[in-house]
């Protein structure tokens, strides 16, 4: 790409993502509910704000590097002296227990209603299982829970990214390059960076189109 369409696109980028935290912020309302259908329309209608051809190679570097900086922000948020008792035990099950049957449910259902091949509905579930502190703190500061709910989902949020890996944690990561028994080609099932921990698990990335 030339400089002038890299320029183009990051100008683009952030114009979109900025227009859209200020329309979230006018309207009152979280900004994921802005950012995720910006990106996905941007995203079908031009290829100018795709971030895989903007940055090229360094894309998933800096996606990476990202979420290091997302994750480590939301852990000096956490109180490890406010765990304890029945809300030690709650986040317990949420982060074994409950990813494990999320993971699973979500693994069948996606070969029962979209005829997946098992290691693409595998690959699905463990995506659709990592919530994040960048979907989940925006949320809870609109909703505003009761703290011992706060403190649980708080805690969910920031462990279960990233324990699902391509190629780690039993997933396969041929299941994300091939893409087996969709008859569609890799990247357009499960266009992720290969650290697969957030988001569109980040809102950016939602914004830029990348999903």
């Amino acid at each position: 790409m030339s400089t002038d369409q890299v320029l183009f696109g990051v100008g683009l980028i952030l114009l979109l993502a900025v227009g859209s935290q200020v329309l979230a912020s006018r309207l009152r309302i979280p900004a994921l509910i802005i950012l995720l259908p910006v990106g996905f329309v941007v995203g079908a209608l031009t290829a100018d704000v795709n971030p895989q051809r903007l940055l090229g190679t360094a894309f998933q570097p800096l996606v990476s590097l990202a979420v290091g900086v997302i994750l480590y922000d939301a852990g000096l948020a956490l109180d490890l002296a406010k765990l304890r008792g029945n809300t030690r035990r709650v986040t317990t099950r949420l982060i074994t227990v409950g990813v494990v049957l999320t993971w699973l449910v979500a693994a069948a259902l996606a070969g029962l209603l979209f005829g997946l091949s098992v290691q693409a509905a595998l690959m699905l579930g463990a995506i659709l299982v990592v919530s994040g502190p960048t979907v989940v703190g925006p949320l809870l500061r609109f909703i505003r829970p009761t703290e011992r709910l706060q403190r649980v989902l708080a805690w969910e949020g920031s462990l279960v990214p990233g324990r699902r890996r391509p190629g780690r944690g039993g997933v396969p990561r041929r299941a994300v390059e091939r893409a087996p028994g969709t008859g569609l080609p890799a990247g357009a099932v499960f266009p992720l960076p290969s650290r697969s921990g957030s988001a569109s698990r980040c809102c950016g990335s939602a914004c830029a189109g990348s999903a």
